[in-house]
């Protein structure tokens, strides 16, 4: 008896994807149960055997290459046991951080920025990721009036692919001064 086990083609962290195996016999169909594990991890514990193959649904391997194997029971004394592995690589999941558009008075300091995410997977959030969200940008309280990109960076995760994306801080115009009013009289 024969396991061989493979994957769809391309993983990202945090995303359902399934591997399979495929257990042969010159006796015939095997049939059981299939155990897949990732090291010490058991991603699906019983999966059955259905004219000679066997599925998986998870989102648990970790990203990089994660070695995968597939042991097979059998049902029944005329097929025996066998395993087999394959090295799976997964993706890190993309995700964008976003500076959200704000706006200062003229020849005011900067506000407070800040930002939005997009793409966590698996129940992560901001907490996931190392580091401190900062902000970059050329407006000072001297800039003239226009705008300006406002670019988050600081922050890392061996889990995402991080894209930082510029927000725009936009700096109006001065008010025209006040003249004040004179009265004369006579």
């Amino acid at each position: 008896t024969t396991t061989t086990v493979g994957a769809s083609a391309s993983r990202t962290s945090g995303n359902p994807g399934s591997l399979s195996a495929n257990v042969t016999s010159r006796s015939g169909t095997p049939t059981g149960t299939m155990a897949f594990s990732a090291g010490t991890t058991l991603l699906c514990p019983a999966a059955v055997v259905n004219n000679g193959l066997a599925t998986c649904r998870t989102s648990s391997l970790g990203v990089g290459p994660n070695q995968v194997t597939a042991a097979f029971t059998p049902d029944t004394s005329a097929f025996g046991s066998s395993s087999g592995s394959a090295t799976i690589t997964v993706a890190p999941a993309p995700l964008t951080i976003t500076t959200l558009p704000s706006t200062r008075v003229y020849g005011g300091a900067n506000p407070a920025f800040t930002a939005v995410y997009s793409g966590f997977v698996n129940g992560d959030g901001p907490a996931s990721l190392s580091g401190t969200l900062s902000f970059s940008t050329t407006a000072t309280a001297a800039s003239p009036a226009g705008a300006y990109d406002v670019t988050p960076f600081g922050l890392s995760s061996p889990n995402f692919a991080l894209a930082f994306s510029a927000g725009t801080l936009t700096v109006p115009s001065a008010p025209p001064p006040v003249t004040p009013a004179y009265r004369t009289s006579v």
